[in-house]
């Protein structure tokens, strides 16, 4: 009875092999398994450590260890060889006792940089992956690589950390800082042990995000867990466990174009000449389209004039803007949005009240800016900082740098013992910049100046 219906599923097993040819072909991809042997031919290993029996993921197996029958196998696994080989015959006595038993025994690989290489068991893993398992039990040795000030290697490194303490597999980050970013988002300690129930939790919400990522239907070099990292700073990490399938793909959705701009190389353009006013009319009209005659605009501050001098300095661009374009604006000032929840009721409120234009005033307040203009892409919203990556708000930044040239300049000329005292608010966007340049101007006019810096955000 298993033995009939296992040579069926043989046969859709060559079906769906021969689909998965045609698509790898025409999208110029590897027709078969990668051959670990190949990939480390011109490359230094540090050692061989076995990590013992793990939980698999099926999607990470991408290979085999040599290449002996490589072409036995699709890319995805899937079988090529015709029914009436021994091949075959293996396959489906492997498939005849999993349908009556289950595979138990384990297969055998490597690891290198998070993926699996099968050394033994081919057929048992290909058999496993069509009827559909998300694991297999593997024995594992792991290839180290050589430490390296490459990105992917240092990221692999913080990976090992990560692995002995949450025993987690899935996520595999390209980038130094992203494990610690993650651990921040779902309040873990570097190092602090995972009980099984978060492990488990964990898993299941990360497949849940990643099911709507793949789902949409524009392909990104961009990874899942690099995504959800974007996400977690929006919504909290318990939010994925009480979204809907239908919630939580509108919330991937709606950050795509932003998820799009971090897949690029260079997600921050940045523009330091003017643009011609004469061609294209002032800002307000440039970047509102359809409201050509009035412009509702609100700017949104964390603190209010009597506690910031930046908030004031703001207000006095306001009022500016009030006196030369007239009748053609109405502006409202929101002040003390002071934390992430008082922020988005804020932007809330100028959304409701009818902005058109939403500047918001600090670095602090891009990410609750970002959670609102992906809830509202009519209204066009601004953040003053730098190096914001996200095309669901535009960023703006004055050239404080050229000032602090100057004033570095006036303070060399003035200082009597060559040092001199420079106070920063907080290393952060345009900070180092003007910091250099206070320095680069106290050394034009004393080339002996020594610039002694303190930070206002550290006590003591």
């Amino acid at each position: 009875m298993y033995r009939q219906e296992a040579r069926e599923e043989y046969t859709q097993a060559l079906r769906l092999a021969q689909r998965e040819l045609k698509s790898l072909a025409a999208a110029g991809k590897p027709l078969y398994p990668e051959v670990l042997d190949e990939i480390l031919k011109d490359i230094k290993t540090q050692t061989v450590v076995d990590v013992g029996i793990v939980e698999i993921p099926v999607e990470q197996v991408v290979g085999i260890r040599s290449a002996g029958r490589t072409s036995a196998f699709t890319a995805g696994f899937r079988p090529l060889l015709p029914l009436d080989t021994e091949f075959a015959a293996k396959w489906t006595n492997l498939c005849a006792a999993h349908l009556e038993d289950g595979i138990r025994d384990p297969v055998l690989c490597f690891e290198y940089l998070g993926k699996f290489y099968l050394q033994e068991g081919n057929k048992r893993f290909s058999v496993l992956k069509h009827m559909g398992a998300p694991r297999v039990t593997g024995q594992v040795l792991r290839v180290l690589p050589q430490p390296s000030e490459e990105p992917r290697i240092r990221a692999y490194q913080e990976f090992l950390e990560f692995y002995k303490a949450s025993g987690i597999y899935e996520v595999q980050f390209r980038q130094p800082g992203d494990y610690a970013e993650l651990l921040l988002y779902l309040g873990k300690e570097p190092g602090q042990k995972w009980t099984e129930r978060e492990r488990r939790t964990f898993s299941a919400y990360f497949h849940y995000f990643r099911d709507a990522f793949y789902s949409h239907d524009e392909e990104l070099d961009l990874l899942p867990e690099e995504a959800l990292l974007l996400w977690l700073q929006l919504y909290p990490f318990k939010d994925l466990g009480g979204l809907s399938t239908m919630e939580l793909k509108k919330t991937v959705d709606a950050m795509w174009p932003d998820l799009k701009a971090l897949d690029q190389p260079e997600p921050v353009q940045v523009r330091t000449e003017p643009v011609s006013t004469e061609k294209q009319g002032n800002v307000l009209t440039r970047i509102i389209s359809g409201v050509p005659d009035h412009v509702n605009v609100a700017f949104v501050h964390p603190l209010d004039i009597q506690t910031s001098t930046w908030v004031g300095a703001h207000e006095d661009g306001r009022q500016y803007m009030e006196e030369t374009l007239g009748s053609a604006v109405t502006v409202h000032s929101y002040f003390n949005a002071h934390n992430p929840e008082k922020a988005e009721a804020v932007l809330e409120q100028a959304v409701t009240e009818g902005a058109d234009v939403v500047f918001t005033t600090t670095p602090q307040l891009s990410l609750p800016t970002l959670k609102v203009a992906l809830k509202y892409p009519k209204v066009r919203f601004l953040n003053c900082s730098v190096d914001t990556p996200y095309p669901s708000i535009r960023t703006y930044y004055s050239r404080i740098y050229e000032a602090k040239f100057i004033t570095g300049a006036i303070a060399g000329a003035m200082a009597n013992n060559d040092r001199i005292g420079y106070v920063g608010s907080n290393p952060i966007y345009g900070v180092p910049a003007s910091i250099n340049a206070f320095a680069l101007g106290a050394k034009l006019t004393n080339p002996r100046a020594k610039v002694v810096l303190k930070w206002s955000c550290m006590a003591g």
